[in-house]
Order: C-alpha cells, then sequence, then structure tokens
C-alpha cells in the first residue's frame, strides 16, 4: 500500500468518526429531551394526583356540610310545625310560620 493510500484511509477513518461522534451527540441530546420531557410529566401527573385528591376531600367535607345543614333546616321547620299545631302563634302567627316553612322549603329546593 502506498502512502497515499494510507492517507486517504486514514482521512476517510477521521472522517468517519467526526460523523459518528456528531450522530452520537445528536442521539444522546435526544436521549436527554425524551428523558426531561417523560420526568416532567411524572411530576406534573403527580401535582394532578395531589389536586384531585384535595378536591375529592373538599367533596366529602362540603357534602358533610349540606347533610348538617339540611338537618339544622329539617329541625327548624319541625320545631315550627310543632309550635303551629299546639296553636302557641295561632291565627296570623300561624300563617306567617306556614310562609316561612315554605319559604325555607323553596330555598333547599333551589
Amino acid at each position: 500500500m502506498s502512502e497515499f493510500d494510507t492517507n486517504l484511509i486514514t482521512f476517510r477513518l477521521d472522517e468517519l468518526e467526526k460523523k459518528l461522534v456528531v450522530n452520537f451527540k445528536e442521539m444522546y441530546n435526544k436521549i436527554d429531551a425524551v428523558l426531561k420531557n417523560q420526568t416532567d410529566n411524572q411530576i406534573q401527573l403527580a401535582l394532578e394526583m395531589q389536586r384531585r385528591e384535595r378536591l375529592e376531600r373538599d367533596v366529602v367535607a362540603l357534602e358533610s356540610q349540606v347533610c348538617k345543614n339540611t338537618e339544622a333546616v329539617t329541625a327548624v321547620r319541625i320545631s315550627l310545625a310543632e309550635k303551629v299545631g299546639y296553636g302557641l302563634l295561632g291565627g296570623v302567627g300561624g300563617g306567617t310560620v306556614a310562609g316561612i316553612i315554605q319559604l325555607l322549603s323553596w330555598f333547599m329546593a333551589g
């Protein structure tokens, strides 16, 4: 083999090595981007799960409060009905209490 052939082979190998280095760098950059994206997605998913759990707890608390409020309104309605029934308020007062009960029923339905 002549010196020219040796230099040509060396040149071609050097060029091939450069191309491989560039291609590997591009591949590593792409892999890094994919890993970063995956990590970001996992973090976002964890945050969304925390938000969902907090919202579920809030819904349970609100439902409990609605039950308590419904019980309180029912107790008031029963108390007013008992007073009307026993004639403690009688006449105009009974009509007023009936109107209040009607109004409370309307608020509970709305």
